[in-house]
C-alpha cells in the first residue's frame, strides 16, 4: 500500500501518464530494449588512473596500516 502512496506524491506528468504500476515496468522495459537495439555508450569521466589520483584519501597506505597497530 505505501508503495502506491509513493506514485501519488510524485508530480503528475501529462507527457507521461502513469495509470497502474504495471505500466510502469513495460515502459521501463521497453525503453531498454530501444537503447539496446541502438547501443548507446556511457561515456565514463573517470579511469582507475584518475580514480586512484582523486580518491587518494580513501585508499589506505600500509603506512596507515602500520600507525593503527602502534
Amino acid at each position: 500500500m505505501e508503495d502506491i502512496l509513493e506514485t501519488y506524491k510524485q508530480a503528475y506528468d501529462p507527457a507521461y501518464p502513469v495509470i497502474c504500476r504495471d505500466e510502469v515496468a513495460n515502459e521501463v522495459k521497453a525503453w531498454v530494449e530501444r537503447r539496446n537495439k541502438n547501443a548507446y555508450v556511457v561515456n565514463w569521466q573517470f579511469t582507475a588512473e584518475n580514480d586512484r589520483i582523486k580518491l587518494k584519501r580513501l585508499y589506505p597506505t600500509i603506512k596507515d596500516k602500520i600507525n593503527l597497530m602502534e
